[in-house]
């Protein structure tokens, strides 16, 4: 199972420097990109603080939303169902053992908490220390 992380999405989605690599290795996948509704909420807010620094025009805005969507209608992007009680069990576990040593946010360690208990092999993202994370859990990182 592939997971994505929102820095991954909003390269897929978008139009920033990782996009061509984004969109480049979504076309080499043979399943669909699981996300959670976390992911969704995390990429949907980032669209909108964009907007509200003035860092994104609404037209682009807009048409990063619907990529998003129309993705999901193609079924290249699937929402999850995910068990927030383990998740963040899960969580606390790689807070307790990793972000003292590794200096891990905590939407980073929800983020690989989430892959790792929807039983995900796969980890998508651009964010270094979030990839750190996810491999020394396991999961194979890319793009």
């Amino acid at each position: 199972m592939i997971f994505a992380d929102t820095s991954f999405l909003l390269s897929l989605e978008g139009n920033d420097s990782n996009s061509p690599v984004a969109t480049a290795h979504a076309k080499t996948l043979g399943e669909p990109v699981r996300v959670t509704p976390l992911n969704r909420l995390e990429f949907e807010n980032a669209i909108r603080l964009l907007l509200f620094r003035r860092m994104l025009p609404e037209a682009e805005a807009a048409a990063t939303l619907a990529a998003f969507a129309g993705d999901e209608e193609t079924g290249r992007i699937v929402e999850i169902a995910c068990d927030w009680a383990g998740v963040i069990r899960e969580a606390m576990r790689l807070s307790r053992t990793r972000a003292a040593q590794e200096g891990h946010r905590v939407l980073d360690i929800l983020h690989v908490a989430a892959a790792l208990k929807s039983g995900a092999t796969d980890f998508l993202s651009f964010d270094g220390r979030q990839r750190t994370l996810a491999a020394a859990e396991g999961l194979t990182v890319g793009p």
